[in-house]
């Protein structure tokens, strides 16, 4: 069975051209090939490039050995695709996945805010997820290498993914990320050397941050300068309550300061 689609759109949030599929399925315990494409694509507001995949099914049973599809500048390589009991609500969806480095103002479009409150790319890898009513849970660690330091992910579970208001739980661990590269991506002041940190028990809804018990600190054994520039301090001294530190001293003379470590 042959089948096509010219366009599709669901609710907006899912757009598919040029779909193909090629169909070749049985309720028995024979397994047999099916294949599936698309010309162009398009996820919250992601667009995803053309793809052609293989699809082996068998009784309730889909297993997808691999996936590559093109982002507008990276890769999402999607692995070991496995589907139990498909076909009704106990299904179990398991799989896991690889993003190439990808530009954070691509990824960010997922939230439907205009643009990414930072710029670098993203780069990580999922060992296994598994998605089980309405459920997505993250099995062992998410890595991304940001800002040319890592960030961990932990525990990680995505409640109604597709839904309204998905909610998102999880840890973030942070090492060795570059404050130079953090901060040029703002309007905030220059701030040189490495930090460290954490976000325990944080919490996302709708995308939104709503509770999260967090540290961030500089690398213990950091060898790069640490350098803050007058702006940075002003601004940091402004979210700390004590806006214009530097105005009424005579630090004030100077662009840039050397310090010996970073906290909050």
């Amino acid at each position: 069975l042959n089948l096509s689609l010219e366009q599709a759109d669901i609710v907006g949030k899912f757009e598919l051209t040029g779909l193909g599929v090629q169909i070749s399925w049985n309720n028995q315990a024979v397994s047999s090939d099916s294949v599936m494409s698309w010309e162009a694509a398009k996820i919250q507001g992601i667009e995803l490039g053309p793809t052609r995949f293989v699809i082996n099914a068998k009784n309730d049973q889909i297993d997808i050995p691999l996936i590559n599809i093109p982002l507008t500048d990276g890769e999402l390589r999607l692995a070991k695709i496995n589907c139990k009991n498909c076909f009704d609500s106990g299904r179990n969806v398991r799989f896991a996945a690889r993003l190439s480095p990808t530009p954070m103002t691509t990824l960010w479009r997922i939230t439907g805010s205009d643009g990414a409150p930072v710029s670098g790319l993203v780069e990580a890898a999922l060992p296994g997820i598994v998605y089980e009513n309405n459920r997505m849970e993250l099995d062992g660690s998410m890595r991304v290498n940001l800002f040319d330091g890592e960030i961990r992910l932990d525990s990680l579970v995505l409640e109604d993914p597709g839904g309204l208001v998905p909610r998102l739980f999880g840890d973030i661990a942070i090492e060795r990320l570059n404050l130079e590269e953090l901060t040029k991506t703002y309007d905030f002041g220059k701030i040189t050397g490495r930090i460290d940190g954490y976000a325990k028990g944080f919490e996302l809804v709708n995308w939104q941050p709503v509770a999260f018990d967090a540290a961030i600190y500089s690398t213990p054994d950091d060898d790069l300068p640490k350098r803050i520039s007058q702006q940075a301090i002003n601004n940091i001294s402004d979210i700390g309550g004590a806006p214009g530190l530097l105005a009424n001293s005579f630090m004030s003379f100077f662009k840039e300061l050397r310090y010996a470590s970073i906290g909050m």
